[in-house]
């Protein structure tokens, strides 16, 4: 698979085990080299029709914790992309914990505004995973928290 690839919204919508009108991500921005996963991942309220919208097209807030988890997800898959693990393929996942969680502004997030997420992963071990991630409106920070998640990566 060629590098290039994993940032499109084609390697998105074929990766991830969530379907419209559940997919939450758009496309991964960028992914930090290392050993750790670490990477951005986009979303834009109102491009396409999700669960979590409001009637003008705006994310409810606390949805913002259902982007932060796919992010995660969509990164893990890029992550092994590029390191020759895997085509991508994600097994469906479960949003488990939030350790820690602040929304740092105020109101929903506007239709049409990017919202870039940054994940961090913590650990890793037997398919559960705790990662860092904040969100993002405008390049300021809209959100952050210590999620843990459970999947079949």
């Amino acid at each position: 698979m060629d590098e290039k690839s994993v940032y499109t919204a084609e390697f998105a919508s074929r990766v991830m085990p969530q379907k419209e009108p559940m997919l939450f991500v758009d496309h991964v921005i960028s992914v930090e080299p290392g050993e750790v996963l670490a990477g951005t991942v986009s979303f834009t309220p109102g491009l396409r029709p999700c669960e979590g919208l409001l009637p003008d097209g705006s994310l409810a807030a606390p949805a913002v914790l259902e982007v932060m988890a796919q992010s995660y997800a969509l990164l893990r898959a890029a992550f092994n992309v590029l390191r020759g693990i895997s085509d991508g393929a994600i097994a469906p996942g479960v949003f488990v914990s939030a350790r820690s969680f602040a929304l740092l502004r105020e109101g929903n997030f506007p239709a049409g505004e990017e919202i870039a997420v940054k994940c961090r992963e913590i650990s890793e071990v037997s398919g559960f995973s705790m990662f860092d991630a904040e969100a993002f409106l405008r390049g300021e920070p809209a959100a952050r928290g210590r999620l843990g998640v459970r999947s079949g990566i």
